[in-house]
């Protein structure tokens, strides 16, 4: 099972202005270990890294922002799969 955290991230900046870096954890909270890919869908912000795998640590993913231009954007929800612990 994955856990995001937190799980809304809720950004606004001014024109002209600039945002500084946020970090959301990705945890497989289930037995296991889970591997997981980003994805985003805009080319004003980028994740960091975009693939992982957790073990039941959780793993900061740091978004980086590029607001030269100003649009509505989501990251979509990591795709798991889950494998057994060695």
């Amino acid at each position: 099972m994955l856990k995001v955290y937190p799980s809304n991230l809720d950004r606004s900046v001014w024109i002209g202005g600039n945002l500084e870096n946020d970090v959301f954890t990705v945890t497989n909270v289930g037995l296991g270990c889970l591997t997981y890919t980003l994805q985003d869908n805009v080319n004003w912000l980028s994740v960091d890294p975009t693939a992982g795998s957790s073990c039941g640590e959780a793993d900061p993913i740091t978004i980086h922002y590029n607001v030269s231009g100003l649009h509505a954007a989501s990251i979509l929800p990591p795709s798991p799969r889950t494998l057994p612990r060695r």
